[in-house]
């Protein structure tokens, strides 16, 4: 058993559980990956802590890291909205350089499968879920040359 502060500064002990989850969760710094495009997913209407709201899922993979190989499977999750400034129009732009809030006015809604394929760079960011889980967010998705330099750039300046 381990003690544990409750907000008020009072200890109680907590089972070895807790403890472990505690450990187990503890996030690791920020870092960027390449990664490939492999899909994107059209989630229709999904009810969000916001109300209902249109969805689409951008699914990458990483270039193989383990040990059998096989790469990792990274996902963001866009509200499917056109302005520019929405976060899918953001990453978008920042990743390609296409505007997508310019062309959903001259020609309509863009074909988001166009980007399965694509090379990026993901800056991915450690978070902790709402359980207490670790997991790894995509906080952005950059064009792979840009994001090698801005890599670079970080390691002088530490």
């Amino acid at each position: 058993m381990s003690l544990i502060k409750n907000v008020a500064g009072n200890s109680r002990t907590a089972p070895r559980s807790a403890a472990l989850t505690a450990e187990k969760t503890k996030p690791s710094a920020s870092s960027h990956i390449d990664a490939v495009c492999t899909s994107v997913e059209d989630l229709g209407v999904v009810e969000t802590d916001y109300g209902s709201k249109p969805q689409v899922k951008f699914t990458f993979e990483t270039r193989p890291e383990n040990d059998d190989g096989h790469g990792r499977k990274l996902c963001r999750t866009f509200n499917k909205f056109f302005h520019e400034k929405s976060a899918l129009c953001i990453a978008i732009k920042s990743w390609t350089g296409r505007d997508l809030a310019e062309e959903f006015e001259k020609i309509g809604e863009p074909d988001l499968r166009e980007f399965v394929g694509d090379e990026a760079t993901l800056k991915i960011e450690p978070r902790i879920g709402r359980r207490g889980t670790a997991y790894e967010n995509i906080a952005e998705v950059l064009p792979a040359e840009k994001a090698v330099a801005a890599c670079e750039g970080a390691e002088e300046n530490e």
